[in-house]
């Protein structure tokens, strides 16, 4: 969480608010970088990956960030939700959503923020990593196919530090540092634009790829 300070200063007639904010670890420009151990159908994959074409959704229950480039042909994705979601297959529900309010990923990160407090994994929320391609048009990857799941993780505990998250449609800035369920550590830097899709929308395929810079 970013702490700013405030200190007034008294110039002849006129006092200057003057604004520092301790964010040393906040990143100053769009990314997601990943880099970690995952496991997938071919075995481990060790990723180091980093794309500044950065952004998000937020959707009923789960938030998902990705990039326009991509790991070989497969699209890098990371997902928070609700702290009882144990599965990637179980993403994209509206388990969350009681007489039309929602109490998902976005509401439950949103009041650590506003609490000044980092979202912790495995407690305030779930988090997953999948590194792949819808390649047959399903609307699926399928964790067992080596053509569509070139590496996956279930973060199992760890820190989310929210450096800003002011809204829906406002960019979402933070650092997540894991352990996945094998064992391996990851981290995730995220600073992009979210939006609120009027649909849960499907994986991409890796005709969307997009050289890296």
């Amino acid at each position: 969480m970013c702490i700013e300070h405030r200190f007034h200063i008294a110039v002849v007639v006129a006092i200057a608010s003057v604004w520092v904010a301790s964010c040393s670890r906040a990143p100053t420009t769009d990314v997601l970088a990943l880099s970690g151990g995952l496991d997938g159908p071919n075995g481990a994959l060790d990723v180091n990956f980093e794309d500044a074409r950065s952004r998000g959704e937020w959707w009923p229950c789960d938030g998902r960030l990705t990039a326009q480039a991509c790991v070989d042909a497969a699209h890098v994705n990371v997902f928070f939700s609700l702290p009882v979601v144990d599965r990637v297959q179980e993403l994209g529900s509206t388990i969350c959503v009681e007489d039309g309010v929602a109490a998902g990923a976005f509401e439950i990160m949103e009041r650590q923020f506003k609490n000044g407090q980092d979202a912790i994994v495995g407690e305030d929320v779930s988090a997953f990593i999948v590194v792949g391609s819808d390649e047959n048009d399903d609307a699926f990857i399928n964790p067992d196919d080596p053509e569509e799941n070139a590496g996956s993780a279930h973060i199992v505990e760890g820190t989310i530090e929210l450096f800003s998250l002011n809204g829906f449609d406002q960019p979402l800035s933070m650092i997540m540092t894991g352990e996945t369920a094998a064992g391996d550590a990851v981290s995730v830097t995220f600073l992009g634009p979210m939006s609120v899709p009027a649909v849960v929308p499907p994986p991409e395929s890796s005709q969307t790829c997009v050289a890296a810079d």
